[in-house]
Formats: C-alpha cells, structure tokens, sequence
C-alpha cells in the first residue's frame, strides 16, 4: 500500500467518529402532516469517473407546510475499464434511480401522488427524452430499462451545485455538517413552489451530442446489371448445323487458350492445324453446358 493510500485510510478512520452524532429521522412524516395528500418521491441521479449513484426523496405538503427528507440512497464504484465514458456512467445512474423508484413505491406505506427523476447530465436527459433514434448496445438497453418504469416527461434538469446525488457520486467529509443537512433533506427548492423549480430549455436538450452512441445504419446500393453478353450463345444462334457449331466453339477455346497462355508469359504461337478431337469434345462440354 503506498504512503498516499495510508493517508487516506488514517483520514477516513479519523472522521469515523464525527458519525457518531448523525441522526437519521425514521418518520418521513410530521405530526402536524398526517391528513397530507399531496406526496410526492423526487430521485436524484449522478455519476462521475469514481462512482455513480442516486437518492430519492419524500416531499409532503400538508397545508401551505413543505417537508423533504431523505428516504434512501445507493452508490456504485464506476467500473475500471477505460471504454466507460461519464456519458455512459450518468445513464446508468439514471437506471439505479428507476429502480430505488420501483423499490421505493413497492414499499413506501405512503401514497405517492407523482415521481420526478433529477439529472444534471444533459447528454442522459437527451438519451432519455429521445425514443426514436436507436442506440449502440449499452446504451440501448439502460434506455429500455429506464422507458420501462418511467415517461421521458418525468425526468427534469437540476444543476450539479443543486445536486445531490453529486454527493453519492464523489464522496464528502463525515465532518461537514452542511453537505450532512444537504443530504439529509435534498435541496431548498423543493421546498418552494413548483414554478420556481429549474427548469431546461426543450431545445437545449434535443441539440445535446449524442453522435457517439447512435447505432449506424448500413446502406446497401443495388445495380441492375445489364444482361451479360455469352459467346456461346451468340454461336448457337448463328449455327443452324451441330457439326459447324461444334467447330466454331472449339476455334474460340483454342484462341482462348492461346491468350490465357500469353497472359501467364507462357507464349505459344496460335496452331492453325487441323482441330483435335480432344478439343472438338471440350467445344461439345461447352455447349451442352450452356444449354
């Protein structure tokens, strides 16, 4: 283990302690909220070179009165390979977040009246929302993933600073009692009115780069090729007479012959002597052959 490793063990083992005075509410829900109706499960999703990851939390309005808190989280190492690219990783965040979703409305006692899937990948948001072009492998099958549990219109653009699986996705100090709170309850704007919430451009995230990951069609081009040209058949329509359609294909193999020879610097000079029956029966393969 090198001198660097060492260090950042002992400083993890250091902040060990610091968690000894983290709290975690199990009630997602006040006193003062039980007659609430409008509960809804927002999910956070992120990803970086480290690791990629998600966070769900529940939102309880109960008369003008706001709440959120956090009510589970998972993370991932990314994996080693170098082919991986962050694109890649924040879609295959974005598929943890559907399934804490699946997860957490199968057993959240809670009726949820909504979900509302976060990202701040513009890249993911533009895979997501795009469901007619079609994508290499990996990418294609985290997309069918994520259009099997969710609509493309449930998935909105949050910034990275408002970001809070930015938090599961590359780590933070035991000892910072902010990012805690932050993780703890997600970010103040969910505490407002949904109008004031980010909001994205459409246009923004249609023109995202997705040129790397769409599958290429093949074009294959076809010509019609004209009707080929057969000597032999040009020798049984001038011939009327077996015997001399017979001897005039078997002169064309001999000149054939004769340049195929010449070709492979095997020069021999045309014989004009009398047709061999060897070369006469050869003529008559030719054309049964042909007919």
């Amino acid at each position: 283990m090198s001198d660097c490793d060492i260090g950042s063990w002992c400083a993890w083992l250091d902040e060990l302690p610091a968690l000894m005075n983290f709290q975690i509410p199990r009630c997602l829900k006040q006193g003062h909220q039980s007659a609430s109706t409008d509960n809804e499960l927002h999910i956070f999703c992120d990803a970086s070179e480290q690791a990629y990851g998600a966070c769900a939390y529940i939102r309880v309005a109960s008369a003008g009165h706001v709440t959120t808190m956090l009510v589970m989280g998972k993370s991932r190492v990314a994996p080693l390979k170098p082919q991986i690219s962050v694109p890649r990783l924040e879609l295959s965040a974005a598929v943890v977040g559907c399934q804490l979703g699946c997860m957490i409305e199968r057993g959240l006692e809670l009726r949820v009246s909504r979900v509302v899937f976060w990202s701040d990948s513009m890249i993911a948001l533009a895979y997501i929302k795009n469901t007619k072009t079609r994508f290499k492998t990996f990418v294609a099958n985290r997309l069918t993933q994520i259009h099997e549990t969710t609509k493309p219109d449930q998935w909105r653009h949050v910034s990275t600073n408002v970001n809070p699986a930015d938090l599961a996705s590359r780590g933070f100090s035991a000892n910072d009692t902010a990012k805690l709170q932050f993780w703890l309850h997600g970010p103040t704007f969910l505490l407002g009115d949904e109008k004031t919430w980010p909001a994205v451009n459409k246009e923004d995230v249609s023109q995202a780069t997705l040129d790397d990951e769409i599958k290429k069609e093949g074009a294959v081009n076809l010509i019609e090729a004209a009707e080929e040209y057969n000597v032999i058949g040009a020798l049984v329509d001038r011939h009327s007479s077996w015997y001399r359609l017979r001897r005039a294909c078997a002169w064309l193999l001999r000149f054939k012959t004769y340049y195929v020879n010449k070709y492979l610097k095997k020069e021999k000079e045309l014989t004009t002597s009398h047709l061999s029956v060897t070369e006469l029966d050869a003529a008559s393969a030719d054309i049964v052959r042909y007919v």
